[in-house]
């Protein structure tokens, strides 16, 4: 979820992939799937206190909610309004997401960026196969529970009712944490499922960049010269 550019390190920019498919209204975790997301999300922009922030959601089709900007107070207004029931097209479009999240940090001209999906499943693995680069590691916040749940129909006035197959049947909806580990892993990427404090937020969100490793080589090769300064000042001492 968090981009940094090549040209200025120091200058942090944040996207996000929120996914709306149906089954984000699944209630194993209270209120919603879908509420705990949005709460999470406005988690992480309120720990923010400089770079830009994106976001972007998906259902059968994505979209770019927010362009980069430092304003995160109105992507945080923006989140209450985001349900799956707003989207044009149903389904669970990851490659349309991403596409357009390395959209956002291309136009930024950036070098390097993380991404943070928060998402309550993959369909497809083959939608981010695409997008498995180092320079951009794609980390995922599973929303939900191995328990799983049905899918009320509360959003269509319909309160008591499931989301059933055209057979009849109640479709019931699990979180897949052992999937969506191997996808994070494969994308040079972090898993986490929700959890009530902001370890998750803090692990995923600490992957290393290639340019953060090189940073850091670069300081413990200077830190190595550094401790050799005595040795210098040992041989100096008969002149």
């Amino acid at each position: 979820m968090v981009a940094e550019t090549g040209q200025h390190p120091e200058a942090r920019l944040e996207v996000g992939d929120l996914d709306l498919s149906l089954s984000m209204f699944a209630r194993d975790v209270q209120p919603s799937r879908l509420v705990r997301a949005r709460q999470k999300i406005t988690d992480v922009l309120r720990l923010r206190n400089e770079g830009f922030t994106g976001l972007v959601v998906y259902a059968g089709d994505a979209h770019a909610v927010a362009p980069l900007t430092d304003d995160t107070k109105t992507i945080e207004n923006l989140l209450a309004s985001l349900g799956p029931e707003m989207m044009p097209v149903l389904g669970s479009n990851l490659e349309s997401a991403l596409t357009i999240s390395r959209e956002l940090f291309e136009n930024a001209r950036v070098q390097q960026g993380r991404i943070l999906l928060v998402t309550d499943g993959i369909d497809d693995v083959g939608d981010i196969a695409d997008f498995r680069q180092r320079n951009y590691p794609i980390s995922i916040l599973g929303i939900g529970t191995s328990a799983g749940s049905n899918i009320p129909l509360d959003f269509v006035n319909q309160p008591g009712q499931v989301l059933r197959t055209k057979a009849g049947e109640a479709i019931f909806v699990r979180l897949d944490s052992e999937h969506l580990a191997r996808t994070a892993e494969s994308a040079y990427g972090r898993y986490r499922q929700l959890s009530l404090s902001d370890e998750d937020i803090a692990h995923l969100l600490g992957v290393s960049l290639p340019q953060d490793d090189e940073t850091i080589e670069v300081e413990r090769e200077f830190d190595t010269w550094a401790d050799m300064g005595f040795m210098v000042c040992i041989i100096l001492l008969p002149l």
